[in-house]
């Protein structure tokens, strides 16, 4: 059946129509519902200005990279804003997204029309309590929409003004995977009295990560991101001294008294460990004193050098001392001819072993020759010194 050609352009026309009513209805709508001041919600207050941190949501340079958009970009635009502008908040977020209302002469539909009401969250540092050395952060999100940005070029790492000096920016991700611009800026001077500077505004050219998915409808992610706006943000400085009004000596205040501690305590711990001290030596002493004793008595050289001490050197009495001082050591009756075979039992007795032929020489031809006992054979033999080369050894061995 053929359908007339008046008949087809009608509906074309009236379809045309109804579009247009629609997308007008909607521009109307986003613009009234942007122009609507934000109501706080009831029972929550708004955070104070210098509780810390603050985070502000500004709006996206207008004429940025995305260009312009057509009605159906413009109306999501504006829904967008609109939504961010009437959302309630709330205590525990610590990231406010305002919306800038449009110019009071201008219309309402010009906003939506000729930027995209996009906002950028920026956390910005605490803006009082400062001195020369502090490090401030200035955190961006790098996101737009569902958009994950990435920054085109970066603000360089320069002087900023007689105060501040910028370094180089790096990015950054929190608790909940999103990404942050932080730029950190440190105080490099410091005044002589309390001062106000500001950290200078930024326009961040940025792109969509390759990959993205697209957040408007007619966009696409290969498409240039938004030019992210951050505001300038006013900081104060302190100096590190307060001013000296007067250099007149009378106004100078007299030294602070020198607050004396009390050493009792010190006292009692030194007299502790002083007496820790003596019981230790004296303790030390009192072993050494019985162990001498003992080797005394138990020591058969040990015991020959104590009795020695009251003997004639040259008496016979002396030598037949040493004598049963060496029977005794070795258990047994030493003679001349035994002499090697015994030392080769006791090698700690071995260095000795010249002097010891010697003794036994000597008292051989003291006690069994008696013109060599008459000539005084014995006298240059000292009896006393080899006792207590025999005693030491053999000491060393027992211990």
């Amino acid at each position: 059946m053929r359908v007339p050609r008046s008949r087809a352009w009608s509906a074309r026309a009236t379809g045309r129509a109804r579009t247009l009513a629609c997308g007008l209805a909607r521009v109307l709508l986003g613009a009234a519902l942007t122009a609507a001041p934000l109501q706080p919600r009831a029972g929550v207050a708004a955070p104070p200005h210098d509780a810390g941190p603050a985070e502000h949501a500004v709006p996206a340079r207008p004429g940025g990279p995305a260009g312009p958009a057509g009605p159906s970009a413009s109306a999501g635009a504006t829904a967008l804003t609109a939504t961010a502008a009437t959302a309630p908040p709330t205590a525990a977020a610590d990231e406010t997204a305002i919306a800038s209302p449009p110019a009071a002469s201008a219309p309402a539909t010009a906003a939506a029309a000729g930027s995209p009401g996009r906002t950028t969250v920026v956390r910005q540092p605490r803006d009082f309590g400062h001195v020369v050395g502090d490090m401030l952060t200035q955190r961006v999100l790098l996101q737009d929409g569902d958009r994950t940005l990435r920054p085109v070029r970066l603000p360089p790492a320069d002087r900023v003004g007689p105060w501040l000096e910028r370094r180089t920016p790096r990015i950054e991700a929190d608790a909940e995977g999103r990404r942050w611009l932080a730029i950190d800026y440190q105080f490099v001077n410091a005044p002589r009295a309390l001062t106000t500077t500001q950290l200078p505004a930024l326009a961040i050219v940025t792109a969509p990560e390759p990959g993205a998915r697209a957040s408007r409808q007619g966009e696409r992610a290969a498409d240039g991101g938004p030019a992210l706006a951050v505001p300038a943000w006013p900081v104060s400085i302190g100096p590190l001294s307060a001013p000296t009004p007067s250099l007149d000596p009378a106004a100078l205040r007299p030294d602070a008294p020198v607050r004396l501690d009390s050493t009792a305590a010190l006292e009692r711990r030194l007299g502790a460990s002083a007496s820790a001290l003596a019981l230790v030596l004296a303790a030390w002493l009192g072993w050494w004193w019985w162990r001498e004793r003992r080797e005394s008595v138990r020591l058969p050289f040990a015991r020959a050098e104590r009795e020695l001490r009251r003997l004639d050197p040259a008496s016979a009495a002396s030598w037949q001392r040493l004598h049963r001082a060496l029977n005794a050591s070795a258990g047994r009756v030493v003679p001349a001819a035994g002499l090697a075979h015994w030392l080769e039992e006791r090698p700690e007795l071995k260095p000795l072993q010249d002097r010891l032929e010697d003794f036994y020489r000597r008292s051989g031809r003291r006690f069994f020759d008696p013109d060599g006992a008459a000539a005084g054979v014995d006298e240059a033999c000292d009896l006393l010194g080899l006792c207590r080369a025999l005693r030491r050894a053999e000491r060393r061995h027992a211990r």
